[in-house]
């Protein structure tokens, strides 16, 4: 977490060159400052349940018994309203931004791109201004929502992923967990917090409000000291 603020710090701030730059004060993240036990929120449906790997949920629920321990107070959020569309209406603004950005290059021929590439933006292409629309109506509704309910907390916690990280590079993982809060515009870090029976690492994800990067990431110190995981993973040759 703390390396996290450091990258950070040296990232965040205003890029007059960026047309799409929040102009805002640089971030200031200070790793020595102590952070008080936060509020952490949980929501059961959906992160905890249904096709979720068993034993993440079970190490992620360990993990949360230990910073409870520690004096942080976990509260059970609803499911936000309209988070049935989300991982759609994401996509179809993912895809068409995308295809938006590569249209003139997509425009020759299309020996550049891979396949999955491809793809993508052929979807993208498709997406008509009505339905681009509506999911920007959506994703400004979700924002809105995301905002009252994190009000309640100082981080959302969640596993990082559905289970363990991939076991090749053949993928980057699962990013169902991930992708309502780029969607929704909130900061997240994960930290690790333990490793599978195979030897893969499973890490905790914690979502602040927008703009509160250095509070989540105090948080997210304080989880990472509490917890204390220091394994490395072994790794197989391939």
């Amino acid at each position: 977490a703390a390396d996290c603020g450091l990258l950070l710090s040296a990232m965040a701030g205003d890029d007059p060159s960026d047309p799409a730059c929040t102009p805002r004060p640089p971030l200031a993240y200070d790793p020595a400052q102590p952070a008080s036990a936060p509020r952490l929120g949980i929501i059961e449906p959906y992160f905890f349940s249904g096709d979720v790997d068993p034993e993440t949920v079970a190490m992620t629920r360990a993990a949360l018994g230990k910073l409870a321990e520690q004096g942080a107070t976990i509260a059970e959020l609803p499911l936000p309203d309209g988070f049935g569309e989300v991982h759609a209406m994401h996509r179809r603004i993912y895809f068409a931004e995308a295809a938006d950005v590569h249209q003139r290059t997509f425009g020759a021929p299309r020996d550049g791109y891979g396949s999955k590439m491809a793809e993508l933006l052929a979807e993208g292409l498709a997406v008509s201004m009505a339905e681009y629309q509506a999911a920007l109506r959506h994703q400004a509704g979700f924002r809105r929502t995301m905002a009252r309910l994190l009000a309640q907390v100082d981080a959302l916690v969640t596993p990082a992923t559905p289970g363990p990280a991939p076991a090749d590079l053949s993928t980057t993982g699962d990013p169902r967990f991930n992708a309502p809060w780029s969607y929704a515009g909130t900061p997240t870090v994960s930290i690790p917090i333990a490793l599978n029976q195979s030897g893969l690492p499973i890490g905790l994800q914690l979502v602040g409000k927008a703009w509160s990067e250095t509070r989540l990431l105090s948080v997210a110190a304080w989880c990472d000291e509490v917890l204390g995981f220091a394994v490395t993973p072994e790794i197989a040759a391939s």
